[in-house]
């Protein structure tokens, strides 16, 4: 409305009779009363909340900066662009409110807690699932998609920054990393091989970029760029827990209940790492993956490590731990006063890697900015930035709603058939555990468990042959035998199919399982 007013036209003629300067008066008296009658946020935020509660949430840290009562980046965004309701297992009738801001996602899973709760709106563990691939659909209900692998961490779409990393160039690097997927590390004795055919990507290439469907708030995504082949490579054997080669192809098990897949609690944290306070952080990213050393960079300011955060082991430079320990001018709900801006356990979780310097474009321009991930939110630190902005938030908002509503982040595995398959999705290096039903055990002393055969099919097609004998010494009554199949990072990306059928009953099952690939990206070694 004041900026109607500051228009030429209105400026050498009355409006409806009424003078310029008497125009003036009314349109800030409406506004004061707007802002009485409703709260601050009516005139700071375009977009409204679909939810008062979520407005407070945004109140405290960012009410302050959208009045320009102080210099610094939101922590939120200046207003929601995205409001829904999604599924939550937890969540009454299984959908919960969400609100996207440019920063974060705000949700509301116990509308049964008392809104004082620190935790009745929380932000999600949108990062922690853009980079391992898992979206979450409930408190331990999963599911499986491609890691964020055209969302660059920083800087300018994909579209105009196609060289800067990703959100999956990290998921080596990653505190989950030895969990996405696990890793078999007791028990295993190589048996039959998976020989796949060269050339087997995990996505089907796609030339060149075509748009997706606009984003609220932020820049269409390019479709997917595919996988690169791999030529002449073996992916690792077939493998069964306790199994013992028999001739001619055979395989006996030795008699062992059926578990998940074991795995050493204490290796849960592959990338854990030491205290390296005081250290400068001269560590470098690409999009591939691949990590350097800038010796250069590690000696700007700011640029060292001041804490070591021991919960998932990772360490914080100086300039972070300053920006999330900051404070300054809030709204309290009644008026500014100065305090925390944010109790940043609550708004980032803890950070699920040390920091990296990364290159990408910022307005076109090619920048190194510091990055850190934690499990809900980004921090990026541009040295060339002003002073007040070269700490900020990062898009993490923008980013996940790019994420979870592109398609082409999609998986999509035939139903499982007399079967249960966990994960059914992982790296390369996972291990699949497989559980095969409506086969022959035995069911009583003296009684044999019938053989079963196998064919496993590799991404092209090709089949491999194999026998599996379950063994006559499982324990009476014996419903399932476990398979298990171990890949390694020289397993192709693809879906894999192992049919069974037994020599007796003619009973059949099928297991399918895919091994994620990430276009672009070169697993450590």
């Amino acid at each position: 409305m004041l900026r109607m007013v500051a228009r030429d036209d209105l400026s050498s003629r009355p409006l409806h009779g009424r003078s310029p300067l008497r125009v003036t008066f009314l349109v800030l008296l409406v506004c004061s009363l707007i802002t009485g009658l409703f709260g601050p946020t009516s005139m700071a935020s375009a977009n409204p909340f679909s939810n008062n509660i979520f407005r407070q949430y945004w109140q405290q840290a960012d009410y302050p900066v959208a009045i320009g009562a102080v210099t610094r980046g939101f922590t939120w965004g200046p207003d929601p662009f995205f409001s829904a309701k999604e599924p939550y297992l937890e969540a009454p009738g299984g959908m919960r409110q969400v609100e996207y801001l440019d920063k974060a996602r705000m949700e509301i899973t116990r509308p049964d807690l008392n809104p004082s709760n620190p935790y009745y709106v929380t932000n999600g563990l949108l990062v922690k699932e853009m980079v391992s691939g898992l979206l979450q659909q409930g408190d331990y209900a999963f599911s499986q998609r491609f890691p964020a692998f055209d969302v660059p961490v920083a800087g300018d779409p994909v579209e105009v920054n196609p060289d800067a990393p990703t959100y999956a160039s990290f998921y080596a690097l990653n505190s989950f990393y030895t969990t996405q997927p696990p890793t078999v590390t007791t028990g295993i004795t190589p048996t039959a091989g998976i020989s796949p055919a060269p050339g087997v990507p995990g996505v089907p290439p796609t030339p060149g970029a075509s748009p997706t469907a606009s984003v609220p708030g932020a820049s269409p995504t390019a479709s997917v760029p595919g996988a690169s082949p791999t030529p002449s490579v073996t992916s690792a054997p077939l493998q069964v827990n306790n199994l013992l080669s028999q001739p001619p192809n055979r395989i006996m098990a030795v008699g062992t209940p059926d578990v998940d897949v074991p795995s050493d609690t204490s290796s849960g944290l592959l990338v854990r790492q030491p205290d390296r306070t005081n250290d400068r952080v001269n560590d470098t990213l690409a999009r591939s993956g691949s990590t350097g050393k800038n010796d250069l960079l590690g000696a700007v300011e700011g640029a060292n490590y001041v804490f070591w955060e021991r919960t998932l082991g990772h360490n914080i430079p100086s300039v972070f731990w300053n920006y999330l320990n900051q404070t300054g001018p809030i709204f309290n709900g009644k008026g500014l006063v100065s305090g925390k801006v944010f109790d940043w356990v609550q708004t980032m979780g803890y950070p699920i890697t040390d920091a990296y310097w990364v290159r990408t474009n910022v307005a076109g321009i090619s920048r190194d900015v510091m990055v850190q991930l934690y499990e809900r939110r980004i921090l990026t630190y541009t040295p060339t930035n002003p002073v007040e902005f070269r700490v900020e938030m990062g898009n993490v908002g923008q980013h996940y709603y790019k994420w979870r509503y592109n398609p082409k982040y999609n998986l999509a595995l035939p139903l499982q058939s007399n079967t249960d398959v966990k994960p059914e999705a992982g790296f390369p290096g996972a291990t699949f555990s497989i559980r095969v039903y409506k086969m022959l055990g035995g069911v009583g002393p003296g009684t044999t468990p019938e053989d079963v055969e196998t064919t496993i099919y590799t991404p092209d097609r090709r089949p491999l042959v194999g026998q599996i004998v379950p063994g006559s010494t499982l324990p009476t009554g014996f419903s399932f035998f476990p398979v298990y199949v171990r890949t390694d990072k020289n397993t192709p990306a693809g879906q894999y199919e192992i049919d069974f059928k037994g020599v007796v009953s003619g009973n059949e099952a099928k297991a399918y399982f895919f091994v994620l690939g990430i276009p672009g990206y070169t697993l450590p070694a």
